[in-house]
């Protein structure tokens, strides 16, 4: 009542077991922040990885468009089987025959609409021999949009898996209409230059760079009693 300390009353909790369960905690938020974090940092390095191999695709797949695009070769892709479905064929196509890719994808390659009758009866034939070679070329005369045939070099190749089941067949198509007249050309102007020294009244002789006689004509090979051939 005086105001003086009588005693001091105390009373005690042992808390190192929560001390120690709090302990483990924080470091256990810790562990879990320091793993989110890695993590964090893993999926943003991953993500800008596959961001600049999309860049990289793409700016890949732009210089192989623009390449295509220029190129003299249509390059086309079907199905391995009929009706040999295209699933791809370059741009160029509309710029050298006249078809746009948006109406030749997804269809049937047009064999009969587009190969001349004489040439389409051998596309069996062409897709039959994909079956035990590598790759097979040949001609054929194809039909531009616009009705006009051209001369096509084609080279088929058919594409297997890993197991050597057929999972596609890549075509290239190039017109060498321009190279066949060429040659047409020169074969009639060699017939022509023949037939005129056949027919001259002159000595006409071809010698090659080994000093060979390639060619005498009839009135040349007589003069000296022989025939052409004989020279």
């Amino acid at each position: 009542k005086d105001g003086r300390v009588r005693y001091i009353l105390a009373t005690g909790i042992d808390v190192t077991e929560r001390n120690k369960k709090e302990k483990a905690l924080r470091e256990s938020e810790q562990k879990v922040l320091k793993l989110n974090n890695e993590l964090e940092q893993r999926v943003n390095d991953r993500t800008a990885a596959l961001e600049h191999q999309i860049h990289e695709s793409t700016i890949l797949q732009q210089k192989l468009n623009e390449l295509l695009r220029i190129s003299p070769v249509v390059m086309v892709s079907t199905q391995p089987n009929e009706p040999y479905l295209i699933t791809y064929i370059s741009e160029n196509i509309e710029t050298i025959f006249g078809y746009s890719p948006e109406e030749m994808v997804g269809i049937p390659f047009r064999w009969r609409q587009i190969v001349h009758p004489e040439d389409a009866k051998k596309a069996p034939e062409v897709m039959h021999a994909l079956k035990f070679t590598k790759s097979v070329s040949n001609e054929f005369q194809l039909r531009r949009k616009d009705g006009q045939y051209r001369n096509v070099l084609q080279v088929a190749s058919l594409i297997r898996d890993f197991h050597g089941n057929p999972i596609e067949i890549h075509f290239s198509l190039q017109d060498i209409t321009a190279q066949r007249e060429y040659e047409h050309e020169i074969r009639e102007r060699e017939e022509l230059y023949r037939s005129l020294a056949e027919s001259a009244r002159d000595f006409i002789s071809v010698i090659d760079k080994d000093g060979r006689i390639t060619y005498v004509n009839r009135f040349g090979a007589k003069m000296f009693g022989l025939l052409p051939e004989d020279m």
